[in-house]
Protein backbone atom coordinates (compact mmCIF):
# COMPACT_ATOMS: atom_id res chain seq x y z
CA UNK A 1 0.00 0.00 0.00
CA UNK A 2 1.35 3.68 -0.92
CA UNK A 3 0.08 6.09 1.62
CA UNK A 4 0.80 9.82 1.82
CA UNK A 5 -0.37 11.67 4.77
CA UNK A 6 -1.42 15.10 4.82
CA UNK A 7 -1.24 17.94 7.33
CA UNK A 8 -0.56 21.89 7.20
CA UNK A 9 2.97 21.58 9.80
CA UNK A 10 4.49 18.75 11.59
CA UNK A 11 4.03 21.07 14.83
CA UNK A 12 3.76 19.05 18.45
CA UNK A 13 0.47 18.22 19.13
CA UNK A 14 -1.97 15.39 19.46
CA UNK A 15 -2.72 15.51 15.91
CA UNK A 16 0.76 15.55 14.44
CA UNK A 17 1.53 12.53 16.91
CA UNK A 18 -1.39 10.09 15.93
CA UNK A 19 0.06 10.90 12.13
CA UNK A 20 3.77 10.03 13.00
CA UNK A 21 2.99 7.18 15.27
CA UNK A 22 1.05 5.67 12.52
CA UNK A 23 3.06 6.83 9.50
CA UNK A 24 6.25 4.98 11.16
CA UNK A 25 4.01 2.04 12.09
CA UNK A 26 3.36 1.79 8.09
CA UNK A 27 6.38 1.97 7.13
CA UNK A 28 7.55 -0.69 9.25
CA UNK A 29 4.92 -2.95 8.46
CA UNK A 30 6.66 -2.82 4.84
CA UNK A 31 3.71 0.05 3.42
CA UNK A 32 5.37 2.87 1.15
CA UNK A 33 4.25 6.13 3.12
CA UNK A 34 4.85 9.62 2.77
CA UNK A 35 4.34 12.82 4.39
CA UNK A 36 3.49 16.16 3.20
CA UNK A 37 3.60 19.25 4.98
CA UNK A 38 5.09 22.53 5.99
CA UNK A 39 8.16 22.53 8.78
CA UNK A 40 7.71 21.29 12.02
CA UNK A 41 9.39 19.57 14.99
CA UNK A 42 7.55 16.51 14.27
CA UNK A 43 8.79 15.67 11.34
CA UNK A 44 12.18 14.56 13.50
CA UNK A 45 10.09 12.02 14.70
CA UNK A 46 9.72 10.60 11.08
CA UNK A 47 11.59 6.87 10.37
CA UNK A 48 14.31 7.78 7.79
CA UNK A 49 12.20 5.45 4.82
CA UNK A 50 9.19 7.72 4.90
CA UNK A 51 9.36 10.46 2.55
CA UNK A 52 9.48 13.67 3.75
CA UNK A 53 7.79 16.33 1.49
CA UNK A 54 8.59 19.79 2.54
CA UNK A 55 7.03 23.01 1.23
CA UNK A 56 7.82 26.42 2.70
CA UNK A 57 4.10 27.87 2.06
CA UNK A 58 0.55 27.01 2.04
CA UNK A 59 0.27 27.80 -1.43
CA UNK A 60 3.03 25.46 -2.49
CA UNK A 61 1.53 22.79 0.15
CA UNK A 62 -1.82 23.27 -2.14
CA UNK A 63 -0.07 22.80 -5.06
CA UNK A 64 1.86 19.64 -4.17
CA UNK A 65 -1.16 18.23 -2.73
CA UNK A 66 -3.07 18.67 -6.27
CA UNK A 67 -0.34 16.95 -7.97
CA UNK A 68 -0.35 14.18 -5.27
CA UNK A 69 -3.81 13.45 -5.47
CA UNK A 70 -4.15 13.70 -9.43
CA UNK A 71 -0.84 11.41 -10.22
CA UNK A 72 -0.93 7.62 -9.81
CA UNK A 73 1.84 7.42 -7.28
CA UNK A 74 -0.47 6.67 -4.29
CA UNK A 75 -3.11 4.62 -3.71
CA UNK A 76 -4.53 6.56 -0.29
CA UNK A 77 -4.04 9.94 0.23
CA UNK A 78 -5.03 10.30 4.27
CA UNK A 79 -5.58 14.04 4.86
CA UNK A 80 -5.35 14.96 8.72
CA UNK A 81 -7.07 18.22 8.77
CA UNK A 82 -10.31 19.30 7.69
CA UNK A 83 -9.58 22.70 4.93
CA UNK A 84 -6.79 20.51 2.96
CA UNK A 85 -9.73 17.58 3.23
CA UNK A 86 -12.02 19.41 1.57
CA UNK A 87 -9.21 20.65 -1.08
CA UNK A 88 -8.88 17.25 -2.13
CA UNK A 89 -12.62 16.60 -2.80
CA UNK A 90 -12.90 19.07 -4.71
CA UNK A 91 -9.50 18.71 -6.85
CA UNK A 92 -9.73 14.88 -6.40
CA UNK A 93 -12.70 14.29 -8.23
CA UNK A 94 -12.75 11.44 -10.57
CA UNK A 95 -9.41 10.47 -9.39
CA UNK A 96 -8.35 6.79 -8.89
CA UNK A 97 -6.62 7.67 -5.41
CA UNK A 98 -8.65 6.92 -2.00
CA UNK A 99 -9.16 10.03 -0.43
CA UNK A 100 -9.44 9.23 3.51
CA UNK A 101 -10.12 11.81 5.82
CA UNK A 102 -9.33 11.51 9.78
CA UNK A 103 -11.03 13.80 12.29
CA UNK A 104 -8.98 14.16 15.68
CA UNK A 105 -11.43 16.43 17.69
CA UNK A 106 -15.40 17.37 17.62
CA UNK A 107 -15.79 20.99 16.92
CA UNK A 108 -18.41 22.59 19.24
CA UNK A 109 -20.44 24.44 16.83
CA UNK A 110 -21.30 23.34 13.77
CA UNK A 111 -19.11 25.31 11.73
CA UNK A 112 -18.79 25.01 7.53
CA UNK A 113 -21.15 22.08 7.46
CA UNK A 114 -21.95 21.61 4.13
CA UNK A 115 -18.25 22.00 3.11
CA UNK A 116 -16.70 20.12 5.96
CA UNK A 117 -16.13 15.70 5.77
CA UNK A 118 -16.77 15.26 2.07
CA UNK A 119 -13.86 12.55 1.94
CA UNK A 120 -14.97 9.40 0.61
CA UNK A 121 -13.98 7.73 4.01
CA UNK A 122 -13.80 9.56 7.23
CA UNK A 123 -12.27 8.16 10.17
CA UNK A 124 -13.30 8.91 13.58
CA UNK A 125 -10.56 9.07 16.45
CA UNK A 126 -13.57 8.09 19.48
CA UNK A 127 -17.06 7.55 19.79
CA UNK A 128 -18.34 11.10 20.25
CA UNK A 129 -16.17 11.94 16.83
CA UNK A 130 -18.02 9.45 15.07
CA UNK A 131 -21.23 10.48 16.55
CA UNK A 132 -20.32 14.16 15.85
CA UNK A 133 -19.77 13.39 12.26
CA UNK A 134 -23.18 11.39 11.63
CA UNK A 135 -25.72 13.61 13.75
CA UNK A 136 -24.15 17.39 13.30
CA UNK A 137 -22.96 17.07 10.08
CA UNK A 138 -25.45 14.86 8.60
CA UNK A 139 -22.45 12.18 6.94
CA UNK A 140 -23.63 8.96 5.68
CA UNK A 141 -22.65 6.04 8.64
CA UNK A 142 -21.18 3.95 5.95
CA UNK A 143 -18.73 6.53 5.53
CA UNK A 144 -17.78 6.60 9.04
CA UNK A 145 -15.10 4.56 10.33
CA UNK A 146 -14.26 4.90 14.35
CA UNK A 147 -10.95 3.67 14.82
CA UNK A 148 -9.47 4.70 18.59
CA UNK A 149 -6.58 6.66 18.87
CA UNK A 150 -3.68 4.07 19.99
CA UNK A 151 0.50 4.66 21.46
CA UNK A 152 3.05 2.24 21.66
CA UNK A 153 3.85 0.63 25.09
CA UNK A 154 6.72 1.98 25.96
CA UNK A 155 7.17 -0.90 28.66
CA UNK A 156 7.22 1.65 31.25
CA UNK A 157 5.11 1.53 34.42
CA UNK A 158 3.84 4.13 37.05
CA UNK A 159 5.42 3.69 40.37
CA UNK A 160 3.32 2.30 42.87
CA UNK A 161 2.14 5.03 45.57
CA UNK A 162 2.56 4.05 48.73
CA UNK A 163 2.60 7.40 50.76
CA UNK A 164 4.79 10.96 50.58
CA UNK A 165 3.85 13.53 47.80
CA UNK A 166 0.95 12.59 45.67
CA UNK A 167 1.94 13.65 42.02
CA UNK A 168 -0.57 14.79 40.34
CA UNK A 169 0.48 15.06 36.14
CA UNK A 170 -1.02 16.61 32.70
CA UNK A 171 0.93 16.92 29.57
CA UNK A 172 -0.86 19.09 26.76
CA UNK A 173 -1.00 21.94 25.02
CA UNK A 174 -1.66 25.19 27.39
CA UNK A 175 -4.53 26.90 25.79
CA UNK A 176 -7.80 27.73 26.53
CA UNK A 177 -9.43 24.52 25.12
CA UNK A 178 -7.17 22.00 27.57
CA UNK A 179 -8.28 24.79 30.26
CA UNK A 180 -5.11 24.99 32.62
CA UNK A 181 -6.54 27.92 34.90
CA UNK A 182 -8.77 25.18 36.30
CA UNK A 183 -6.02 22.61 36.65
CA UNK A 184 -4.49 25.28 39.23
CA UNK A 185 -7.57 25.28 40.74
CA UNK A 186 -8.17 22.03 41.24
CA UNK A 187 -4.46 22.04 42.86
CA UNK A 188 -5.25 24.74 44.78
CA UNK A 189 -8.18 23.25 46.12
CA UNK A 190 -6.33 20.14 47.09
CA UNK A 191 -3.87 22.13 49.11
CA UNK A 192 -5.99 23.59 50.90
CA UNK A 193 -7.38 20.34 52.63
CA UNK A 194 -3.74 19.62 53.83
CA UNK A 195 -3.31 17.29 51.46
CA UNK A 196 0.51 16.54 50.19
CA UNK A 197 -0.52 16.75 46.35
CA UNK A 198 2.10 18.16 43.62
CA UNK A 199 0.61 18.98 39.98
CA UNK A 200 2.72 19.39 36.91
CA UNK A 201 1.60 20.34 33.92
CA UNK A 202 4.01 19.56 30.74
CA UNK A 203 3.62 21.49 27.67
CA UNK A 204 3.48 25.07 26.07
CA UNK A 205 1.04 27.79 24.85
CA UNK A 206 -0.23 30.97 24.54
CA UNK A 207 -1.99 30.82 28.06
CA UNK A 208 1.74 29.97 29.38
CA UNK A 209 2.64 33.45 30.85
CA UNK A 210 -0.96 33.86 32.39
CA UNK A 211 -1.08 30.87 34.06
CA UNK A 212 2.60 31.33 35.78
CA UNK A 213 1.45 34.49 37.17
CA UNK A 214 -2.31 33.08 38.68
CA UNK A 215 0.26 30.41 40.48
CA UNK A 216 2.78 33.01 41.53
CA UNK A 217 -0.46 35.22 42.60
CA UNK A 218 -1.65 32.40 45.03
CA UNK A 219 1.66 31.58 46.47
CA UNK A 220 1.37 27.98 44.93
CA UNK A 221 5.10 28.10 43.57
CA UNK A 222 5.89 24.80 45.42
CA UNK A 223 2.57 23.03 45.00
CA UNK A 224 2.11 23.40 41.12
CA UNK A 225 4.40 24.11 38.07
CA UNK A 226 4.08 24.26 34.32
CA UNK A 227 7.94 23.87 33.59
CA UNK A 228 7.23 23.63 29.43
CA UNK A 229 7.27 21.03 26.77
CA UNK A 230 8.62 17.58 27.13
CA UNK A 231 10.21 15.18 24.37
CA UNK A 232 9.42 12.05 26.64
CA UNK A 233 5.45 12.00 28.06
CA UNK A 234 5.83 8.36 29.31
CA UNK A 235 8.94 8.83 31.23
CA UNK A 236 7.37 11.95 32.95
CA UNK A 237 3.70 9.91 33.45
CA UNK A 238 5.32 7.06 34.76
CA UNK A 239 6.90 9.25 37.99
CA UNK A 240 3.90 10.20 38.56
CA UNK A 241 0.43 9.09 40.17
CA UNK A 242 -2.81 10.89 38.67
CA UNK A 243 -3.59 12.17 35.37
CA UNK A 244 -5.70 15.23 35.82
CA UNK A 245 -7.66 16.08 32.86
CA UNK A 246 -9.58 19.91 32.54
CA UNK A 247 -10.67 20.11 29.23
CA UNK A 248 -13.17 22.09 27.60
CA UNK A 249 -13.43 20.04 24.85
CA UNK A 250 -11.32 16.77 23.42
CA UNK A 251 -11.42 14.27 20.72
CA UNK A 252 -9.88 11.21 22.27
CA UNK A 253 -6.84 12.98 24.19
CA UNK A 254 -3.69 10.64 23.62
CA UNK A 255 -2.13 12.11 27.04
CA UNK A 256 -5.16 9.61 28.61
CA UNK A 257 -4.15 6.62 26.37
CA UNK A 258 -0.21 6.93 27.29
CA UNK A 259 -1.15 7.64 31.20
CA UNK A 260 -3.08 4.12 30.84
CA UNK A 261 -0.37 2.26 28.97
CA UNK A 262 1.95 3.30 32.45
CA UNK A 263 -1.13 2.29 34.73
CA UNK A 264 -2.18 5.32 35.86
CA UNK A 265 -5.92 6.18 37.36
CA UNK A 266 -7.47 9.38 35.23
CA UNK A 267 -9.45 11.77 36.46
CA UNK A 268 -11.26 13.74 34.10
CA UNK A 269 -14.03 16.28 32.50
CA UNK A 270 -16.36 14.31 30.81
CA UNK A 271 -16.14 15.59 27.35
CA UNK A 272 -15.40 14.28 24.20
CA UNK A 273 -14.24 10.36 23.73
CA UNK A 274 -12.95 10.45 26.93
CA UNK A 275 -15.20 8.32 27.97
CA UNK A 276 -13.74 5.63 25.41
CA UNK A 277 -11.26 4.96 27.79
CA UNK A 278 -12.14 6.36 31.62
CA UNK A 279 -14.64 3.97 32.76
CA UNK A 280 -16.39 5.87 35.81
CA UNK A 281 -15.44 4.48 39.44
CA UNK A 282 -13.06 1.39 37.24
CA UNK A 283 -10.11 3.46 36.21
CA UNK A 284 -11.04 7.06 36.95
CA UNK A 285 -13.34 9.35 37.27
CA UNK A 286 -15.53 11.83 35.15
CA UNK A 287 -16.92 15.17 35.93
CA UNK A 288 -20.36 16.07 33.66
CA UNK A 289 -20.08 19.48 35.03
CA UNK A 290 -16.80 21.29 33.27
CA UNK A 291 -16.20 24.24 35.58
CA UNK A 292 -16.55 22.34 38.86
CA UNK A 293 -13.35 22.18 40.73
CA UNK A 294 -14.60 21.04 43.72
CA UNK A 295 -15.89 17.47 42.00
CA UNK A 296 -12.67 17.42 40.16
CA UNK A 297 -10.57 17.53 43.98
CA UNK A 298 -12.66 15.41 45.51
CA UNK A 299 -12.24 12.93 43.32
CA UNK A 300 -8.38 13.01 43.47
CA UNK A 301 -8.42 13.11 47.23
CA UNK A 302 -10.67 9.74 47.40
CA UNK A 303 -7.85 8.76 45.33
CA UNK A 304 -4.65 10.44 47.80
CA UNK A 305 -6.18 8.77 50.83
CA UNK A 306 -7.11 5.15 49.68
CA UNK A 307 -3.85 3.34 48.61
CA UNK A 308 -5.75 0.30 47.35
CA UNK A 309 -8.21 2.16 45.53
CA UNK A 310 -5.61 4.02 43.61
CA UNK A 311 -3.89 0.67 43.14
CA UNK A 312 -6.67 -0.90 41.47
CA UNK A 313 -7.36 1.85 38.96
CA UNK A 314 -4.02 1.83 38.17
CA UNK A 315 -4.16 -1.96 37.00
CA UNK A 316 -7.45 -1.41 35.58
CA UNK A 317 -6.20 1.12 33.13
CA UNK A 318 -3.90 -0.71 31.84
CA UNK A 319 -5.49 -2.92 31.19
CA UNK A 320 -7.71 -0.53 29.57
CA UNK A 321 -5.11 0.08 26.99
CA UNK A 322 -4.01 -3.07 26.18
CA UNK A 323 -7.77 -4.46 25.26
CA UNK A 324 -8.25 -1.51 23.07
CA UNK A 325 -5.50 1.39 22.81
CA UNK A 326 -2.18 -0.26 21.35
CA UNK A 327 -0.46 1.67 18.08
CA UNK A 328 -0.81 -2.01 16.66
CA UNK A 329 -4.59 -2.53 16.90
CA UNK A 330 -4.76 1.37 15.66
CA UNK A 331 -2.48 0.75 13.05
CA UNK A 332 -4.14 -2.29 11.62
CA UNK A 333 -8.11 -0.63 12.02
CA UNK A 334 -6.83 2.03 9.73
CA UNK A 335 -5.50 -0.07 7.15
CA UNK A 336 -8.86 -2.34 7.10
CA UNK A 337 -10.80 1.08 6.09
CA UNK A 338 -7.84 1.43 3.39
CA UNK A 339 -8.68 -1.73 2.17
CA UNK A 340 -13.11 -1.64 2.54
Amino acid sequence: MRVLHVIQAMNSGGTETVLANLANEQVSSGHSVGVLSMSGAMLDRLDPKIVKVTVSTRRALIATLMIGVRSRRWDVVHVHQRSLSTFVALVGYGAKVQHVEHVHNVFPGMDHKWTSFRARKLIACGSSVAEMLAKDYGRDESRIFLVKNGVADTGQRAVQWEGGTFEVVNAARVVEQKNPLLFVEVLAQLVSRQLDVRGTWYGDGDLLPIVRQQIARRGLESQVSFPGPISNVHSELAKSHLLLLTSRHEGLPLTAIEAASVGLPIVATDVGSIRDIVFHNHNGYLVDDLGNAASLAGFVESLVVAEERHRTFGANSRRRFLEEFTLGRMSNDVLDVYEV
